[in-house]
């Protein structure tokens, strides 16, 4: 009820009952938002260090999720619902690390830069990153193969060689667009802009990276919306 009539939807009368809300919002909507909200619980409690807050990671791993949904549609590649799912687990690396490594953490944190790739820091403080530990954990939590690549690999995507490159090309795009518009993991954009060849492969020529751009900021209005529900 309160996504239905949240800003975003504008709607002109305020909907009181449950039947109404779910024939407005759909399935596919009612879908993200049960995900989204289950997931939430591996936030809740207040966590933060200089740049870095788990509300603004949160929001991070909402955004991207929204945003690799408008990929996949878009560009046609991956399948938009587990575009929305790997998008939003993407970096459950750093929540696991914020729960469990705390004090770790806040060192990758005080040495990051604009200019220093997380998981270089993260290499040399922990001797893996948290994409690796994302995916590692989340295969030890029976997920499909193709959630645990793409978490895996967000950070390099091109060096995938696996059978499900078009998820891990979407979520490696969505990734990028969205620390690049200011929605970052540890409060820095230090995310590298992915290599040419996959733009190419998903098919993102000028005309489909504008008609994203065009839509970004209505699906990160939309993110942070879900982000707080």
């Amino acid at each position: 009820l309160r996504r239905v009539n949240s800003s975003y939807y504008g709607l002109r009368n305020r909907v009181a009952d449950l039947n109404t809300a779910i024939s407005l919002l759909g399935f596919r909507e009612i879908h993200s938002l049960a995900i989204t909200v289950f997931l939430s619980r591996m936030f809740d409690g207040a966590s933060g260090h200089a740049s870095y807050s788990r509300e603004g990671l949160w929001t991070h791993c909402v955004a991207v999720a929204v945003t690799s949904r408008l990929v996949s549609n878009v560009c046609g590649a991956a399948k938009p619902e587990e575009a929305y799912v790997a998008g939003l687990l993407h970096d459950v690396g750093f929540i696991l690390l914020d729960q469990h490594l705390k004090r770790h953490l806040q060192r990758i944190v005080d040495e990051l830069g604009e200019h220093t790739p997380t998981s270089d820091v993260e290499q040399r403080i922990l001797t893996f990153d948290h994409a690796q530990l994302g995916a590692f954990v989340t295969a030890q939590w029976n997920f499909a193969p193709q959630i645990t690549d793409a978490i895996g690999y967000h950070h390099q995507p091109h060096g995938y060689l696996g059978s499900h490159r078009d998820l891990v090309y979407v979520v490696a795009v969505a990734n990028y667009l969205c620390s690049h518009a200011g929605w970052t993991s540890l409060g820095v954009h230090n995310v590298a802009r992915p290599h040419e060849s996959v733009f190419a492969a998903l098919g993102l020529d000028d005309v489909a990276m504008a008609l994203i751009c065009a839509e970004l900021p209505d699906t990160l209005e939309r993110a942070e919306t879900l982000a707080m529900s």
